[in-house]
């Protein structure tokens, strides 16, 4: 017999067995129904009672069914209507067209449980404490949903920049406060402590979500019995009103068996329990019992006398901070289905939601009904599964003759045409009980006309149409978009382009383990047109970025010591936000040292050779002279011609240049601070990059540079205007490219270069010498790991806003993840969309799901189908009934077109599948009868 509370917590069932007349034992048993239990793929699992008081249960009887099942089988999906039909081009190959309704029913939409979580570490300063007396908040509404302890109260609704847990991290002491900043907190009344920080945990940006959950981690077990368990004993919150919904809920299953009013009054002699009676008789009964296992006080147990003492406590809040080590929050979203997420059926058809109509826009039926989907008829065909087709029709049938079917996967096991012939004939006895003559046409079988929702006119051709069952998969766009806006620029080998013009065949500057600086090919190029949502937009002197929330950051703790290219990972943006992190600007260049030769000429049947010449010196000179020079034209007079010239006013650069010019051995003169240099060989090599100031180029030999060779040429081009300084450099130019040349090239050389357009300033008085833009490339040579949120006070602008964008935004997929980029002339390094974790090496396929969560063993639509269509039957049709390209469908082919003896051997995909439980660490034997009727072990290389 089952009893059934309203709270849905408990579920309470009593067993009665009968050994005579005279004898009868109860035996209770208690089960807890889960609520808002996170799965492995962040969903949440709700448990709820199909039994109601009074019913008789026996062994294997359905109790509870939960959020994915219904009548105890698996059901994650919906029976919509859906049409074959290409709808203006948003339907092309697997995209999918859906309505509205399906949005505003809430038919596909679904509860999301995050995990947030933040530990206690020691710092130089002390140690961090999980608290709500936070010196920078007090007094503010910032920390009003906290309990005493610093952490969320359950089930409070939560909006981006919230606080989850309160902490502060202890700082060094600051003995000098700058004078505004003390007169700011005297006006204010504020005494501020200004030895700690604020390190809170809080809401991610865009996320408004409900705490379901806290999770406390305690350092050092108070207990021997339970360090012995475990190292970290979790700590539930649990109400206290589902301590007294148990005592209830005990009181009146009990008083309703010993009720006379009550049908089962077996027990109406017996005297009524009380809650006070109930109390003592468990905590009795529990004291013998932990005699025996006293573990069970802390492990997973649903007894009354824990739950009692975990209320009793949560009372004790002074004491529940101490000694802890992690705290875990539980958070709850809902999402609705949107542009972007990605639907499947039973039969391996998935696709894309690509628009999301209005449902007077969408096709409708003769009866008035319009359609939730339309799906692409061209996706039947090429993946030759017709049991889709059948599925619709069938289903469209069942839904006119209020009647459902449970049939075997749709084969021709009953004989040829049957699945054809029973689907038809459902359609046929639809028509004459129903009398719409419509649903059925002997000409055209399983097709209806369907009429425009835009202005009622109906469709040339017939259309497959009917009623399916189609699943929402966990693959949800708000986790899939990690983008940047068009704004970006990616550093290739042609050069800064636009995120948008990147093309596959671009080889893209990116970052080994090591850090070292190569230039990849993308494996993929991602465009989100009809993105809508909320940016993050990062911005200060050295950092400039606006990704979505979801977008993968290159970043490590500022705390941490060691070279520049240690301890750095890829973080999503939303479990960064306000924390103190690091970014990462340069890179190393590992090149062999480059030597030029100052190529051969010909001059007046006269051959010059080449010339070798000394590289450092080389590099010195022409940055100075692609700086400041020159060259003439060739039709000057003869005194004039093949020269070479150099404007320089400062001394000690005129001094130095001498000596180069003197080195390599050419004829020089010095006039009006103008170096002339005579030399046609030089001249004929300098001649092409003597070109306009906006027309300027680097030649290609810059790129072989080494590291330190990058370094000496950057040096000599900024070594003219004096803009040589301790930690960085600066140039000026008009040519745009140059300056983009130039950013390249500092990577090069280990630094960073930040390109801007210079402004005059006008309360100098300066003449104008050119109307055209002054970019100024300034490069830094050291404070090349810049920091947020590290030294944040009230005062301080923050660098981080969260924006609303509606637009297009862009990503790729290189193979290291990581990729150099910049926006408005500012560069850093990113991560990139990685949709595909690691491989593996049985199937070449993902090992589970995301990336993010680790792969998959199965192939994504393989895992559907199981999960949809039983894994008996999935493996039915997948590895006998239709076999592969090879074994299967090659012999029948061959059968019925030159008659040859038909052989079905075992499927290729079989020594697949016994692989992949083998690499499961699975024990699989392989048995054959012989001749003899014997079994014989065979091994998977012998099958065929």
């Amino acid at each position: 017999m089952a009893y059934r509370f309203e709270a849905i917590a408990f579920l309470n069932i009593y067993i009665f067995i009968m050994f005579n007349s005279k004898s009868l034992k109860i035996i209770p048993i208690e089960y807890s129904l889960q609520t808002f239990h996170r799965s492995n793929q962040d969903t949440s699992l709700l448990q709820r009672p199909v039994v109601y008081e009074g019913d008789w249960v026996q062994a294997g009887d359905l109790l509870a069914d939960c959020s994915s099942s219904k009548g105890g089988e698996f059901s994650i999906g919906r029976n919509i209507l859906i049409a074959y039909l290409p709808w203006e081009g948003y339907n092309y190959e697997d995209a999918i067209l859906i309505s509205e309704r399906l949005v505003y029913d809430e038919l596909y939409t679904s509860i999301h449980i995050e995990r947030y979580e933040i530990s206690i570490e020691t710092t130089p300063y002390g140690e961090e404490k999980i608290t709500k007396d936070i010196p920078q908040l007090k007094d503010t509404k910032e920390l009003e949903h906290l309990d005493d302890n610093g952490i969320a109260l359950l089930g409070t609704w939560l909006k981006e920049g919230n606080i989850l847990v309160g902490k502060i991290t202890p700082t060094e002491p600051k003995k000098n406060v700058a004078p505004y900043i003390q007169l700011y907190n005297d006006i204010m009344g504020k005494k501020i402590d200004y030895s700690v920080r604020d390190s809170s945990l809080r809401m991610p940006r865009g996320l408004e979500a409900k705490l379901i959950k806290v999770k406390i981690f305690k350092q050092k077990p108070e207990t021997q019995l339970t360090k012995d368990l475990s190292e970290k004993n979790a700590v539930n919150f649990l109400p206290i009103s589902n301590c007294l919904k148990k005592i209830q809920l005990k009181t009146r299953s009990l008083n309703f068996l010993y009720s006379n009013d009550s049908e089962y009054n077996l027990f109406s002699k017996l005297k009524q329990i009380n809650d006070s009676n109930l109390i003592n008789d468990e905590k009795k009964s529990l004291i013998k019992y932990n005699k025996v296992k006293a573990f069970s006080f802390f492990g997973k147990n649903n007894s009354l006398t824990s739950s009692i003492d975990q209320v009793k406590n949560l009372k004790k809040s002074k004491k529940l901070t101490q000694n802890i080590s992690a705290v875990h929050i539980y958070l709850a979203e809902k999402r609705k289905v949107q542009v972007g997420d990605k639907m499947a059926g039973r039969h391996g058809n998935k696709g894309i939601i690509s628009e999301i109509l209005p449902r007077q826009d969408m096709p409708y039926l003769p009866d008035g009904t319009t359609i939730d989907m339309a799906l692409n008829p061209l996706g039947v065909p090429s993946r030759m599964n017709v049991g889709q087709i059948y599925e619709c029709l069938l289903g469209l049938a069942g839904k006119q003759l209020q009647e459902q079917y449970r049939i075997l996967p749709f084969d021709e096991l009953y004989g040829p045409e049957a699945s054809r012939s029973f689907v038809f004939s459902k359609l046929y006895e639809a028509k004459i009980k129903t009398g719409k003559s419509w649903l059925f046409q002997p000409t055209n079988p399983g097709k209806l006309k369907l009429f425009d929702g835009r202005d009622g006119s109906c469709f040339d051709q017939s259309i497959t149409t009917g009623y399916s069952y189609m699943i929402k998969l966990v693959h949800l766009v708000d986790d899939k978009i990690h983008c940047l806006t068009k704004d970006h620029d990616v550093l290739t080998t042609e050069g800064w382009i636009p995120i948008n013009k990147i093309k596959m065949t671009h080889k893209i500057a990116s970052l080994n383990k090591n850090g070292f600086l190569i230039y990849q090919n993308p494996h993929k190029i991602y465009h989100y047109k009809n993105f809508k949502g909320k940016l993050y937009k990062l911005k200060n002197s050295n950092i400039d970025l606006l990704v979505t929330l979801n977008h993968q950051m290159y970043v490590t703790n500022y705390r941490l010591s060691g070279s520049f290219f240690e301890n750095y990972e890829l973080l999503q943006v939303k479990n960064i936000i306000g924390k103190p992190k690091k970014y990462l600007k340069t890179a190393r260049w590992e090149k062999k040292e480059y030597q030029f030769n100052l190529p051969s000429i010909l001059s007046n049947s006269k051959w010059i050779p080449g010339k070798k010449l000394n590289m450092t010196r080389w590099l010195q000179f022409f940055g100075i002279w692609f700086s400041q020079g020159w060259v003439t034209d060739k039709n000057l007079q003869i005194a004039d011609s093949f020269c070479i010239k150099i404007r320089q006013k400062n001394n000690l650069v005129t001094k130095y240049l001498t000596q180069i010019i003197q080195d390599f051995g050419y004829p020089y003169r010095i006039s009006n601070y103008l170096i002339t240099i005579k030399d046609e060989q030089l001249w004929t090599y300098l001649k092409p990059f003597s070109e306009v100031s906006t027309k300027k180029h680097f030649p290609a030999w810059i790129w072989e540079l080494n590291r330190k060779q990058a370094q000496i040429l950057l040096k000599s081009l900024c070594v003219t205007e004096l803009q040589l300084f301790k930690n960085s450099l600066n140039y000026y130019t008009s040519s745009s490219q140059i300056a983009n040349e130039l950013m390249r090239l500092a990577l090069h050389a280990g630094w960073s270069g930040h390109k801007y357009l210079y402004h005059y300033d006008n309360n100098r008085k300066s003449k104008i010498l050119t109307t055209n833009n002054i970019w100024c490339i300034n490069f830094t040579k050291i404070f090349n790991t810049p920091s947020i949120n590290e030294n944040f006070n009230l005062l301080n602008r923050k660098p981080e806003q969260i924006i609303f964008y509606q637009g297009s935004v862009f990503c790729l997929h290189i193979p290291n993840n990581v990729f150099y980029i910049r926006r408005n002339g500012i560069p850093v390094w990113t991560g990139n969309s990685r949709s595909t974790g690691p491989y593996s090496l049985v199937t070449q396929q993902p090992l589970k799901g995301r990336s993010k969560y680790g792969g998959q063993r199965l192939g994504e639509m393989e895992v559907w189908a199981l999960e949809a269509y039983g894994a008996a039957f999935t493996l039915l049709e997948l590895l006998t009934i239709k076999s592969d390209d090879v074994t299967g469908r090659l012999t029948i082919w061959d059968y019925v077109l030159y008659k040859r003896p038909l052989y079905i051997g075992t499927p290729a995909s079989f020594k697949v599948l016994i692989c992949e439980l083998e690499s499961l660490c699975l024990d699989i034997g392989i048995f054959k009868k012989d001749k003899l009727g014997l079994l014989r072990s065979i091994t998977v290389s012998n099958m065929g």
